[in-house]
């Protein structure tokens, strides 16, 4: 009996089916299969919310037009994914660089100014050696604390310096009166030989 049900069934031709006779009743579980569906029929209509999943995917199918925005969140990028070709120039400031990350390497040259340093900050061991010149010191700043005992030569006096001779260490041989008479400190000295 099963096989003359089934022969009258395939005897039945599509075109004998009225439209809109055949439902979900009548189509058994999982019988429509891939080949059974046109281009294009399954719409978003006809796919369950939250049914879609990364195996669904074509790889590199997601473009841009298909990520809403603000949705790229810190727990998406993978690791070391940023790049500075992805920063908006000029877009980092001070909050999103690290205490201590401004190392010698990362500043040009002749980048950091007299704008850059604290009032105070440079100390003796950031001067180079025989770096202080004349033009670097002002002007009536040299007093003699500063001055090593026993330095000043001849030479480093002026000839229109005018040293008295009380303040010299060394007594001149004699004086000249203002009357043209040479009063002789050592005697003995001017009148050897």
């Amino acid at each position: 009996m099963v096989h003359i049900f089934t022969r009258i069934l395939s005897s039945i031709k599509t075109a004998s089916i009225p439209g809109g006779v055949i439902g979900t009743t009548q189509l058994a579980d999982g019988s429509v299969t891939t080949v059974k569906l046109g281009a294009d029929a399954v719409t978003g209509a006809k796919i369950a919310d939250d049914s879609i999943d990364s195996e669904h995917y074509v790889d590199g199918s997601i473009d841009t037009q298909h990520i809403a925005d603000s949705q790229i969140t810190n727990a998406k990028m993978a690791a070391n994914s940023v790049d500075s070709d992805q920063y908006v120039d000029g877009s980092i400031d001070t909050a999103h660089i690290a205490d201590s990350q401004i190392t010698v390497a990362k500043m040009a040259a002749n980048s950091v100014d007299s704008d850059q340093y604290v009032d105070g900050s440079i100390d003796t061991v950031h001067i180079g050696d025989s770096q202080v010149t004349t033009a670097k010191i002002a002007d009536s700043n040299i007093t003699s604390a500063k001055i090593l005992d026993g330095t000043i030569i001849n030479a480093d006096i002026n000839a229109s310096a005018a040293i008295e001779a009380t303040t010299s260490q060394c007594a001149p041989l004699a004086w000249q009166t203002p009357y043209g008479a040479v009063i002789p400190r050592f005697p003995t000295l001017l009148t050897a030989g």
